[in-house]
């Protein structure tokens, strides 16, 4: 195994640990806001920010999909989904509160 490739290989991976960071934060998230009466603000922050940039990082590295599929995959589908997913508990929180509009 080259240097070359283990860089490649590690740069691949980021979004994957990006995205189960994400999905940790985001189950925390919402083990916090339904079990406990404190909130955790800094994750309402901090969610979206690291599923945006694991994102941003696996489409810049989508040419090495061919070599890193399943890494590469998991990464992108991790990030996407909570991503997704912290839209929608915002969405349903902002109906709730009445923000929505219509």
């Amino acid at each position: 195994m080259d240097n070359d490739e283990k860089i490649v290989k590690l740069i691949v991976c980021i979004p994957l640990v990006f995205g189960i960071v994400s999905v940790i934060l985001h189950g925390i998230y919402l083990l916090d806001s339904y079990f406990w009466d404190s909130n955790l603000r800094l994750a309402f922050f901090v969610i979206p920010i690291i599923s945006i940039f694991g994102l941003f990082v696996s489409l810049i590295t989508r040419k090495s999909i061919h070599e890193h599929k399943v890494i590469w995959i998991a990464g992108f589908v991790s990030c996407l989904l909570c991503f997704l997913g912290f839209l929608v508990i915002e969405a349903i929180t902002w109906y709730y509160l009445g923000l929505a509009l219509g």
